[in-house]
């Protein structure tokens, strides 16, 4: 993608940041490489950028689960996804 509209979405006015890039080889024989050239913004990253300390939200968001009453199992559960989450790239994703 090239263009107005992929500088539209890496702009960081929109707050999902810069979008990953890749450099796309197309070999004689037909065969195709694509290779990860640059990664994109991590929902972190974009917090970092109007000021807001992800570290931290994450240490308030255990305290506040610690105070739920789930079991052990289900509050690591959350945890894992929230931290998953932060730190996890801005846009769709596959698992």
């Amino acid at each position: 993608m090239v263009g107005a509209y992929q500088e539209i979405l890496g702009n960081m006015h929109n707050l999902f940041g810069d979008t990953e890039a890749v450099d796309v080889f197309v070999f004689p024989d037909g065969s195709v490489e694509v290779e990860l050239s640059d990664e994109g913004d991590t929902v972190a990253d974009m917090l970092q950028y109007v000021q807001l300390d992800p570290g931290k939200l994450l240490t308030q968001f255990r305290d506040q689960v610690k105070n739920t009453g789930l079991d052990d199992a289900l509050q690591q559960q959350f945890l894992e996804e929230f931290e998953a989450g932060l730190y996890g790239y801005t846009y769709l994703e596959d698992e």
